[in-house]
């Protein structure tokens, strides 16, 4: 059994790259791939390409939870100021309603 250089063994690499993971798949099943240490290499390539992809589907899935906590919290801020708005429009209100009760008392005085 030979062992492939680190050379040969990016340039299989590039190979199965350029093949493309499904065809290199079928070709692995159909045995094509010879000798057993590069079935192994090419197994190992596999397997790095699925883990590439879980984590690369594990980061997306960190990055959609951070947006929707940022959303979160930006949506409690104006919910927030939304309830501060209507707490002054109250009070605005009340103000605006003494006004009125001083002005009416005022005006049946005279």
């Amino acid at each position: 059994m030979s062992i492939l250089s680190p050379e040969q063994k990016a340039e299989l690499f590039a190979e199965l790259v350029a093949t493309g993971e499904n065809e290199v798949r079928e070709n692995l099943a159909q045995g094509i791939y010879a000798p057993e240490n590069k079935r192994e290499l090419i197994r190992e390539w596999l397997y790095q390409q699925r883990e590439s992809r879980v984590n690369d589907a594990a980061s997306r899935a960190e990055s959609a939870a951070s947006r929707a906590e940022e959303a979160r919290t930006e949506e409690i801020l104006i919910l927030r100021s939304t309830k501060i708005s209507a707490r002054i429009a109250a009070i605005a209100a009340i103000f605006a309603n003494i006004i009125a009760i001083i002005a009416i008392v005022i005006a049946i005085k005279k």
